[in-house]
């Protein structure tokens, strides 16, 4: 924006002269390049880059510079390719520019007598011609990156420079003044291989949103909606030239083609991906991403399919580069799961002919401390008549010596195969028993007497008619126990 704004203050008498009619001209441009500033800058219809035999050509549109110019064409505009290496890999940014040409001598000048001879023929224009022109200049390549990668390295680069910087902003004041740039991006053109290709997505950000909104999403770390556009369309704009070309994501359960192997290093956080038709099982539907546990897959209505596409805007994106590491990826499809088969496998069959691939949110709950391990001892103990009463009397006041330890139950589970043969062969032959519940704390004593039965019940003889003594307190006990003791003769 222009620190003043001049206009003409008009009187009668003045002579009005050419600066004057600049002076008004300037003022109406002024207004509208400080009021369309407002609303950002890039392309707002039109100028896609093509490859047109030797040149490039750019298609009719329009767009809007940092400094507030229009650029308008109505027709296709054409520029030479640059000079390609002898080798290696290049890249080009291409941008619109404004650029101002004279019209056609059309006025006489009257700083001459008419119809002298002059080397101009007396003529000037009295226009002048705003075009829309291409300004292409060499861009920077990622080193050691292979050709079939280029364009996804490439990509990847330009998205991580516009990566909402990491914490808070250091200041909270309104931002100053935005740039200026008298050029808009418009593609990438890349030399790789050989031959020429044309990224779009990369660099091109259509003008979706207001300045101000724009910028009040790059201070809170968010990413503008021109932004994550562009991430989404340079995805599915290379992924359609990749399958174009012969490659299928899904040709069968077993040989699914890799993202990766045909050139994608990165994904934006959600996108979509093209389904052939017929069922799918989850195998197949994990295998472009590597496969593995960690991508989890989901039927669902075609409405909630999309919006987790649009929900995942300001997620980071997602890295292919690390194989060893897990991709925390859902895969939705507009469908529903098939009926188990004999051997309970699934298969998606899907309403529509695309599935869509969203990063998952990393959140990581507060941690919950592991709760106490919920286990009772049994012990067994087979004296003779005449011990048969101190043995129980001792049981009420100490803790069971460790030799008479048959098993640990874990919650509510009973005896294992081998605990129960052990206590089975204590209790054979025995003329009475009894069975005493000894806890740490009196309030553990309902659930270990509940316990306690349900232990005994699964022995027969003897254990049917067992004295069930109440329970009771030992200082001491790591947990509480169930005493058995049988009086043999």
């Amino acid at each position: 924006m222009t620190d003043t704004i001049v206009r003409l203050h008009p009187f009668d008498g003045l002579f009005f002269r050419a600066r004057h009619l600049d002076l008004l001209q300037d003022y109406v441009r002024t207004l509208s390049a400080d009021s369309t500033r407002a609303g950002g800058r890039g392309p707002v219809y039109g100028l896609n880059v093509t490859l047109d035999g030797p040149k490039l050509a750019i298609a009719p549109g329009f767009a809007v510079t940092g400094a507030g110019r229009l650029l308008v064409s109505t027709q296709p505009v054409p520029a030479d390719l640059p000079t390609a290496p002898a080798s290696g890999s290049a890249a080009w940014l291409i941008e619109a520019i404004s650029v101002e040409v004279e019209g056609e001598p059309d006025e006489l000048t009257y700083t001459r007598l008419p119809g002298s001879a002059s080397s101009d023929g007396g003529r000037r224009s009295s226009t002048k011609i705003e075009r829309l022109g291409v300004r292409v200049t060499a861009a920077t390549v990622p080193p050691g990156v292979l050709p079939g990668n280029l364009r996804s390295e490439v990509a990847a680069a330009r998205f991580a420079a516009e990566h909402p910087a990491p914490g808070l902003p250091g200041s909270w004041s309104p931002p100053p003044p935005p740039s200026t740039s008298d050029g808009v991006p418009l593609a990438l053109l890349l030399r790789t291989g050989g031959g020429w290709l044309i990224d779009v997505w990369s660099v091109r950000r259509d003008r979706t949103e207001p300045l101000p909104e724009q910028r009040r999403q790059w201070s809170a770390g968010l990413r503008p909606a021109s932004v994550a556009d562009a991430g989404l369309r340079q995805f599915q704009a290379q992924l359609a030239e990749q399958l174009a070309a012969g490659d299928e994501l899904f040709l069968s359960e077993t040989d699914a083609v890799t993202l990766t192997s045909i050139g994608f290093q990165e994904l934006p956080p959600a996108g979509f991906l093209p389904l052939l038709g017929g069922p799918l099982r989850p195998s197949a539907l994990r295998a472009p991403f590597g496969g593995g546990p960690a991508i989890r897959v989901f039927a669902c209505d075609e409405a909630t399919a999309r919006a987790r596409v649009e929900g995942a805007r300001h997620l980071d994106r997602i890295s292919l580069r690390n194989t060893a590491e897990p991709r925390t990826v859902d895969v939705l499809v507009p469908g529903s799961w098939s009926t188990p088969a004999a051997d309970g496998s699934v298969t998606i069959l899907p309403s529509t002919s695309w599935a869509v691939f969203v990063r998952r949110e990393q959140v990581e709950p507060e941690p919950v401390p592991a709760p106490e391990p919920d286990e009772i001892d049994l012990f067994a103990v087979t004296p003779k008549p005449a011990d048969y009463a101190s043995t129980i009397a001792d049981a009420k006041v100490n803790a069971a010596p460790a030799d008479q330890l048959v098993a640990t139950l874990d919650g509510s589970a009973v005896p294992g195969l081998d605990a129960y043969h052990q206590v089975a062969a204590k209790l054979a032959g025995a003329n009475r028993m009894t069975m005493i519940v000894a806890v740490p704390d009196e309030d553990d004593l309902p659930l270990a007497s509940r316990r306690a039965a349900q232990v005994l019940s699964g022995f027969g003889g003897v254990a049917a008619t067992a004295d069930r003594l109440p329970g009771v307190r030992i200082a001491g006990l790591s947990r509480p126990a169930i005493r058995l003791i049988a009086e043999k003769p």
